[in-house]
């Protein structure tokens, strides 16, 4: 998967993408093949209506982030401006609000993974547009989530609002957008570090043991030549004491 991301990417971008001072020119020709993911992302917002294709589109874009594919990220959140454009979109409401907020929650939950120097977790905490959308993006995902009112039944209790729900990474949701068994990554360095000591500790004492049991096993072999000669002289001083006793008969 990750070599076909970057098959993509050797594909030269759009002309109007390109940085200024280069000349599209020299670089496209007639029937030269261009980087998919601009078009891919303008096809959204295009056809809101088009659910067959948010379907593709959704699959493709939880492929990079999984992958956290850096230059394909930077492709579709630089240069095409996703982030900024789905802000805008979900805020107007519209057809287009629940597949956006999946993919917006895509990338939160995967930086969320993600060490501090990763491409995602940098780029979205220097997002002033997505910062300032967080609690937004939360309210919204939780009406998302919480079920449709039904008619009231006699006899039964009002189901109880999602206001509960988990939308972190280990949670339910997390997990059917793919991010199921993936953890937070740990920025603290003492866990990692009391984890080895422990280890060590414990791999120490496993061989302290060895050789206290090798030392005993000397003992043992020492013990029966000991006893063999404390009876030689408990019986060397029994024959001394008869002895002893026969002259003084005498």
């Amino acid at each position: 998967r990750a070599a076909a991301m970057s098959a993509l990417m050797e594909l030269p971008v759009p002309p109007q993408l390109q940085k200024k001072g280069e000349d599209p020119s020299s670089e496209l020709g007639p029937d030269q093949a261009i980087n998919p993911w601009p078009s891919l992302v303008g096809w959204i917002f295009l056809y809101p209506e088009n659910c067959l294709y948010h379907v593709q589109f959704l699959r493709m874009f939880q492929a990079i982030c999984l992958e956290h594919h850096e230059e394909t990220l930077r492709l579709v959140l630089q240069k095409a401006k996703f982030v900024s454009r789905a802000i805008r979109s979900c805020k107007a409401g519209g057809s287009l609000q629940g597949i956006l907020l999946i993919c917006l929650n895509t990338l939160r939950l995967r930086s969320q993974s993600l060490p501090p120097s990763a491409f995602l977790r940098q780029f979205l905490e220097s997002h002033d547009a997505w910062k300032g959308f967080q609690d937004e993006l939360t309210k919204m995902t939780l009406a998302q989530q919480r079920p449709a009112d039904g008619p009231a039944v006699p006899g039964q209790e009002k189901a109880s609002t999602s206001s509960g729900l988990s939308l972190d990474l280990g949670s339910r949701y997390a997990s059917q957008l793919g991010f199921e068994g993936m953890k937070a990554y740990d920025s603290d360095p003492t866990s990692s570090d009391i984890e080895l000591l422990v280890r060590s500790s414990s791999s120490d004492s496993v061989g302290g043991g060895g050789k206290k049991k090798k030392k005993r096993k000397k003992k043992n072999k020492q013990q029966p030549a000991l006893l063999e000669q404390k009876e030689k002289e408990k019986e060397t001083d029994e024959v001394s004491e008869e002895g002893y006793e026969v002259e003084v008969e005498c």
